[in-house]
């Protein structure tokens, strides 16, 4: 028998809306969420590129680097947090850390 590695991965969503904010601060967090990985975009298994919802990112991060689900979206709250302070963006967002995950995307 052949032993097999399994990939595992932990996903990350985040969400957000700005207060009083333009078109410029939004292509601004988007930019940088970019930089560190976020897209807006899921991939198939057939490896095709869906987009999300606007101002949806995702990303899938190896849980060799989070022991825990909370440490990862800790490390992503803080970083998403410097992103919105540098700019001085006021708002709310959600992020969602986890293993074991499942998504479907839809039109209606």
């Amino acid at each position: 028998l052949l032993e097999k590695e399994i990939e595992m991965s932990l996903f990350v969503v985040v969400t957000f809306d700005l207060k009083d904010a333009d078109a410029s601060d939004y292509a601004f967090v988007k930019k940088k969420l970019e930089e560190f990985g976020l897209v807006n975009y899921v991939t198939t298994k057939e490896g095709k590129q869906v987009n999300l919802p606007a101002n949806v990112y995702t990303a899938k991060f190896d849980d060799k680097d989070f022991e825990k689900s909370v440490e990862l979206r800790d490390f992503v709250d803080s970083h998403l947090r410097e992103i919105l302070e540098e700019r001085e963006l006021k708002g709310k967002y959600f992020v969602f850390a986890g293993r074991n995950w499942a998504w479907r995307i839809k039109k209606v």
